[in-house]
């Protein structure tokens, strides 16, 4: 059993990701309040549902409410998703990212991604095969907006912490979860939203809890002090 046994294959993937582009792009009430993201998501998908390629970028934006010591300030959440195939239909470093700014700012507040990347004998040192970074390089669109991110010392990638699978649904959803507003509640509770998200918990999230699940129940006994060879939850995470 390993953590990552029932990720999504490469097609299910794209699909999921395609069919989150439509439904932004086609949401009448998404595009009216985030007609930025929405337009985005028309352009993306219709680039990447008529070629035959298997990679696969997204990059946009959502206008958010920043809590600060002088009440609420207008940001933006910049949000990006690429994954690539190799020849063996095995999917390369799927990564997920959030940039956090202020409105007329170039200094990002936050900058995580989200990524999924196999053991690598030849890496430096081990890393949980889901795991969240903070900072690391700017995306493309980042870098032609003009944003400064030196300060959270992007040349640092330690400590990887192990996290769920990510989807670009499942981001989007984390964010207006936490940056929430008038807007953000009425999409949050709508069929609509809530049945994407389902499905994306149901791509994603279900089968790693299972696999979680699974090791934890086989991986606990009586003699768990005793045994030496027994596998850590830590180590299940890092691929063992």
């Amino acid at each position: 059993m390993k953590i990552d046994e029932k990720y999504p294959t490469p097609k299910d993937l794209r699909s999921n990701e395609l069919l989150t582009m439509a439904f932004f792009q086609n949401d009448v009430y998404l595009k009216q309040e985030y007609p930025t993201f929405a337009h985005d998501c028309y352009q993306y998908y219709t680039y990447f549902k008529g070629t035959q390629g298997k990679d696969l970028e997204f990059e946009s934006e959502l206008e958010i409410q920043i809590n600060s010591q002088d009440g609420k300030v207008n940001g933006k959440a910049y949000i990006g998703g690429k994954f690539y195939e190799d020849r063996k239909k095995k999917i390369i470093a799927p990564s997920y990212s959030m940039a956090i700014s202020v409105v007329d700012s170039k200094r990002l507040l936050r900058r995580f991604h989200f990524d999924y990347i196999l053991p690598d004998s030849a890496r430096r040192q081990p890393h949980p095969i889901f795991h969240l970074q903070y900072a690391g390089k700017l995306s493309p669109r980042l870098k032609r907006d003009g944003f400064e991110h030196d300060h959270m010392d992007p040349w640092l990638s330690e400590p990887r912490l192990f996290f769920i699978p990510m989807s670009l649904a499942l981001l989007v959803n984390t964010v207006l979860k936490e940056f929430p507003d008038e807007r953000t509640e009425k999409i949050i509770e709508r069929p609509e939203w809530r049945n994407l998200i389902r499905k994306n918990e149901n791509l994603l999230l279900t089968p790693y809890f299972r696999c979680c699940n699974l090791f934890l129940s086989s991986n606990r006994t009586d003699q768990l002090l005793t045994k030496t060879d027994q596998l850590f939850t830590n180590d299940f995470c890092y691929g063992n």
